[in-house]
């Protein structure tokens, strides 16, 4: 017989926020908690309404979320100070609001010159 916990049972309405991919807190939180130890790095490299880099930081996890639209990096703010307070509010590197906010982030970004970046690689390997 299996037990029934958390994960098992669909979303919480409080919890429902739109995004049709969006997974509960509970599963991502047992995901999270099976692939990395307290302190590790999470990245959500699409993060949209949060839900993993909210996992991540209620199991003390460092975390790293990205997304394109300055809509999830404001529901995101709003959800952290929501379940964290003030003093766990995320750093923000960037956060562009209009097309050209998002090109002068663009051209700031680090380039890196496809021979570097293959002879990087070829390094590592032989270490």
């Amino acid at each position: 017989m299996v037990e029934s916990n958390d994960s098992d049972r669909p979303f919480r309405a409080s919890e429902l926020l739109g995004y049709p991919t969006q997974k509960p807190l509970a599963l991502l939180g047992r995901v999270i908690s099976a692939s990395s130890n307290e302190g590790d790095l999470v990245l959500d490299p699409f993060c949209r309404c949060g839900a993993a880099v909210i996992a991540a930081e209620k199991l003390k996890r460092n975390w790293i979320g990205i997304d394109i639209t300055h809509l999830a990096m404001t529901l995101i703010k709003n959800r952290q100070l929501d379940s964290f307070g003030e003093e766990s509010m995320p750093r923000v590197i960037a956060e562009p609001v209009s097309v050209p906010d998002a090109e002068a982030l663009a051209a700031r970004a680090p380039r890196v010159e496809r021979g570097r970046a293959d002879e990087q690689m070829r390094l590592d390997e032989e270490r």
